[in-house]
């Protein structure tokens, strides 16, 4: 995405900024988390261009993992359900999927 400003004066004149360029991290791999927020259990869905060893990483706000997951993800949307959120305090927390080299992150609230 390109952006530049055109800025006008009291008088009329005007000037453009210069061009800046904004490139959106967008990742191959679009991830949903249901419910969100979430109580015992939550749904991460996803989709992958081929078979992949994905990782599963759940991360609270002050940045420690408390939850890490590897498992076998099949060509197409996957849905992994993490079980047993109750043993974790309420708070944000970041899931993340690591899959062929790329991160795609979701945040999730877990609410009693």
């Amino acid at each position: 995405i390109y952006y530049r400003l055109k800025v006008i004066g009291k008088a009329g004149e005007f000037k453009y900024s210069n061009v800046l360029v904004v490139r959106r991290n967008q990742t191959k791999t679009p991830v949903s988390v249901m419910p969100n927020p979430a109580n015992d259990y939550v749904s991460v869905r996803f989709f992958v261009e081929q078979e992949s060893i994905i990782t599963i990483r759940l991360v609270d706000n002050l940045g420690k993992t408390v939850l890490l997951q590897k498992q076998k993800a099949s060509k197409g949307i996957n849905i992994i359900q993490l079980d047993r959120l109750t043993k974790y305090s309420s708070g944000v927390y970041s899931i993340q999927l690591f899959v062929n080299g790329e991160i795609a992150t979701q945040k999730l609230i877990i609410s009693r």
